[in-house]
């Protein structure tokens, strides 16, 4: 299986908030712009657990709150790809050592400029 492959399955279950809402309509993705990134299917929102700012924290869903582990920035990696940037602790959104499972761990790490730390937005379907 290739990191393509699981960073859409990664992303496959979220909408962006301001991104791609409704379904249907194809809205700008505007760099440097603070995003909450809700779950599809849970109504949940992306989250830095435990508020952390150190290399490893995990990735998790929790209610909203609007915190600062949970305000994310999307920056151009190039190539229609993002890096996914949270705004409290200044860490990218990565794919833990590369991961390629369907249980790949998403966590936040610094910028390493390496692929599992990019992210193609694709519109969610309705599943």
């Amino acid at each position: 299986m290739n990191s393509n492959l699981v960073i859409r399955r990664f992303l496959a279950s979220f909408l962006f908030a301001g991104l791609i809402l409704p379904l249907q309509a194809q809205t700008q993705i505007v760099p440097g712009q603070d995003y909450v990134i809700v779950s599809f299917r849970t109504g949940r929102v992306l989250d830095v657990f435990e508020i952390s700012k150190e290399n490893g924290a995990p990735i998790i869903f929790w209610d909203r709150h609007d915190g600062g582990n949970q305000v994310f920035r999307l920056e151009p990696a190039g190539d229609d790809y993002y890096r996914i940037r949270n705004t409290l602790s200044d860490k990218l959104i990565e794919i833990r050592n590369s991961e390629q499972g369907d249980d790949a761990m998403a966590q936040q790490w610094e910028y390493t400029g390496a692929a599992n730390q990019q992210f193609k937005l694709i519109p969610a379907s309705g599943g």
